[in-house]
């Protein structure tokens, strides 16, 4: 079942990229039910990454972003392991703590997450996917080294700088509550990307909720990989 899920994913994947794409690693098979096994899963694959018999356990830089949203569950003090997670720095947190002294790891949770109260009382949960903020939050992680990398064409990083912050400033819509009640005013989704050259070896993909950012977004990351090695 979850072979064919990912074959899927992968074939879509491929059909917007316009080349064959397909994941170079996944988490181990586990029966996750709740919000801290799935965490506690994905900390597993950090640990074997960046353990003591991983390959990143001797330094090199490792940038971990995570996109998840924990079987829609609110970050509000659930155990893993000894750990509260309470907020995303405190997840952040863990899967820093499940790599060796040694290793140079950062990490960045972008929580997919929404909740409000309707006007009767209802509490609504949603996993609100990649939204504007979202995608901004993950391309802003992803793209800082790049950006600062000595070996990127200044001219070159200023325009993609000058470029993103014109698309950030489109109005969007006020609130996911809206996109909700209103679907046919949600902004169309794309996953776009193009190979960054210029900029090192790095690259990046995202999902995104308005097709105008998709168009900005000129790295290319491979959608829900666990870690990208640095560019730098």
């Amino acid at each position: 079942q979850h072979a064919n899920r990912v074959r899927k994913l992968e074939a879509e994947v491929s059909k917007h990229l316009d080349c064959t794409f397909t994941f170079d690693a996944r988490t181990a098979p586990a029966n996750e039910r709740n919000a801290s096994d799935r965490l506690r899963c994905i900390g597993d694959y950090v640990e074997s990454l960046c353990g003591p018999n991983g390959r990143f356990h001797d330094g090199r830089p490792l940038r971990c972003l995570l996109l998840e949203d924990f079987f829609i569950t609110p970050l509000n003090g659930w155990a893993c392991g000894n750990a509260r997670i309470d907020s995303t720095a405190a997840a952040e947190a863990y899967l820093k703590s499940r790599a060796s002294a040694s290793a140079n790891i950062q990490a960045k949770l972008v929580h997919t997450y929404h909740e409000w109260k309707s006007p009767t009382g209802l509490r609504v949960q949603i996993g609100a996917g990649l939204s504007h903020t979202f995608a901004k939050q993950a391309f802003e992680f992803l793209a800082a080294p790049i950006i600062a990398a000595k070996s990127a064409p200044l001219s070159f990083a200023g325009k993609m700088q000058q470029q993103i912050q014109s698309r950030m400033a489109v109005p969007v819509q006020k609130s996911i509550e809206e996109e909700v009640k209103v679907p046919s005013e949600r902004p169309s989704m794309r996953l776009t990307a193009k190979h960054m050259d210029k900029v090192g070896t790095a690259a990046t993909a995202c999902t995104l909720a308005q097709t105008r950012l998709a168009e900005s977004i000129t790295s290319a990351l491979p959608w829900l990989a666990v870690y990208l090695p640095c560019a730098v």
